[in-house]
């Protein structure tokens, strides 16, 4: 059986305005919007780590 990955439009996990914010910025950064949120998780998760002194391997 085939290992399948299954994505969420981004559109469908945020409010309108937010999306669009997001795609104009993505856009006056000349980067893909995926790229740009990816980025920002991993910034939210260094600030967490940081925050409760996590230490997170891999």
């Amino acid at each position: 059986m085939r290992n399948r990955t299954f994505h969420t439009s981004i559109n469908l996990l945020i409010e309108p305005d937010t999306y669009q914010r997001l795609k104009m910025i993505a856009g006056l950064q000349k980067t893909t919007m995926s790229k740009f949120i990816r980025e920002g998780i991993k910034l939210r998760l260094a600030q967490y780590d940081k925050e409760n002194n996590s230490m997170v391997e891999g």
